[in-house]
């Protein structure tokens, strides 16, 4: 996924948030996010399964109601795979 493709998802997702009917929940699932800048990103309730968010910048982001199965997150040199799903 090149920074386009995420900007347009990203884009999309706000707009879901904000119930606009253009809008589009961000699906993520396997994303190899690896070392991208996030920061102040909305990403509530974007599902995340098995994606790779190793050296993402995450600061500020909003990860609020995610979905997380598998996904793969380090933190100061550490990686831990996170498996959290939000029951509906």
């Amino acid at each position: 996924m090149n920074k386009k493709e995420l900007r347009e998802i990203l884009t999309l997702h706000q707009k879901w948030l904000n119930g606009d009917e253009d809008g589009k929940q961000a699906n993520l699932v396997g994303a190899n996010l690896k070392g991208t800048n996030l920061e102040w990103a909305n990403l509530e309730e974007a599902n995340l399964k098995e994606a790779n968010l190793e050296w993402a910048n995450l600061i500020g982001t909003i990860l609020c109601d995610c979905k997380f199965e598998n996904t793969r997150i380090s933190y100061r040199g550490k990686t831990a795979v996170v498996n959290i799903v939000v029951q509906e």
